[in-house]
C-alpha cells in the first residue's frame, strides 16, 4: 500500500444492459495522516476536485476495467501497460494484485462478458449481469436506492442515480467526488458525459454505523457547485476532462496517463476543450 492511502476505498458497479455493458464509480481519494492511529488527512481527502482519480480505465474499444482498493495509480499504470492484451491475459495479471480488486467488462461480436477480480479469483458474472467491487455498506446503500424505483425504468439511469445518492445524500465513507460511468459496446465506447452537483465536506461528520448504513451528520463545509464533463474521442477515447465553470479551473487525466490529473485554467468550456487539444494532445467533447 503507498504511505498515506487507506483502504478499502470506491464504490464500482457494473452491469450487462442488453448488447453493452454499463459501469460506474465514484472518484474520491482517502488519504492518511498516519497508519497506525488511521488519523484522516481531511483537508486532501476533502479536495474531491482537485485530487480525484478516475477509477474506470477504458483500455481499448472494446474493453474497460475499474478497480477499488489501494494505490490505484500505480494500478492504473499497471493495466494502461497491458492496453495491448486479450482479456484471458489480462484476468491471469490481475489475479496477481494483492490490494486491488477489478471489475472486467469486454465486447465483441460473440456479445458482452463481465468479470470480478476479487482476492486473486476471478468470477465470471457474465450470466448474472452485475458485478460490484469496493466498500460493501456503500454498497448496500446503493442497492437500496437502486430497488426503490418502480419496474420498468432505465437501467443506466438507475445506475447514476443510485451512485449519486451514495456520493451526495448519504454520503457513504470512503466514497465520494463526482460520479463517472463508461458504457462499452461494439457501437461506441466511451465515458458519459453527466453534469452534476459536486459536494466537499468532513470526513469527521460521517459514520458507519453497525447497521451498516452509511449516513452524514452535520452539514458539509464545502460545496463546489456544478461541474462539466468532457469525454474523449478519436485517438484520445481513454481521455477524461472535468471542469469547473464557477473557478475557471479544470483537470485532463490524458488516454495515456489517466491515473494523472493535469490542470487547465479556462475561461469557458470551449476554451478548456481547445486548451486540452492544443497543449494535451487530447481531442474532448463536451
Amino acid at each position: 500500500m503507498a504511505p498515506g492511502i487507506l483502504e478499502p476505498v470506491t464504490l464500482v458497479v457494473a452491469q450487462v444492459v442488453e448488447d453493452r455493458i454499463s459501469l460506474i464509480s465514484d472518484t474520491m481519494i482517502t488519504f492518511g495522516l498516519d497508519e497506525a492511529t488511521g488519523a484522516f488527512d481531511e483537508e486532501k481527502t476533502q479536495d474531491v476536485f482537485g485530487n480525484a482519480l478516475p477509477k474506470l480505465i477504458i483500455l481499448r474499444k472494446d474493453l474497460v476495467i475499474g478497480m477499488a482498493g489501494a494505490d490505484l495509480g500505480w494500478a492504473a499504470r499497471e493495466l494502461v501497460a497491458m492496453r495491448g492484451a486479450d482479456p484471458q491475459n489480462i484476468l491471469d495479471v490481475l489475479t496477481e494484485f494483492d490490494e486491488v480488486d477489478f471489475v472486467l467488462g469486454s465486447v465483441s461480436a460473440a456479445g458482452p462478458r463481465l468479470w470480478r477480480v476479487s482476492r486473486r479469483e476471478v468470477d465470471d458474472r457474465t450470466t448474472v449481469g452485475t458485478a460490484w467491487i469496493g466498500h460493501e455498506p456503500a454498497y448496500d446503500v446503493y442497492r437500496r436506492l437502486y430497488r426503490q424505483w418502480p419496474p420498468g425504468m432505465d437501467t443506466e439511469f438507475l445506475m447514476q442515480s443510485s451512485m449519486q445518492g451514495v456520493i451526495n445524500v448519504y454520503r457513504a465513507e470512503f466514497v465520494g467526488g463526482y460520479t463517472l460511468r463508461v458504457t462499452v459496446s461494439t457501437q461506441a465506447t466511451q465515458f458519459v458525459a453527466t453534469p452534476t452537483q459536486l459536494l466537499g465536506g468532513s470526513l469527521a461528520k460521517k459514520l458507519a454505523p453497525a447497521d451498516g448504513e452509511a449516513r452524514l451528520t452535520g452539514q458539509p463545509t464545502a460545496f463546489y457547485g456544478g461541474y462539466l464533463m468532457a469525454v474523449g474521442t478519436q485517438d484520445t477515447f481513454g481521455a477524461l476532462g472535468t471542469y469547473l465553470p464557477g473557478r475557471s479551473l479544470g483537470f485532463v487525466f490524458t488516454h495515456d496517463e489517466p491515473w494523472r490529473g493535469q490542470r487547465i485554467t479556462a475561461h469557458s468550456m470551449p476554451d478548456f476543450l481547445r486548451l486540452a487539444r492544443d497543449e494535451l494532445g487530447q481531442v474532448l467533447a463536451a
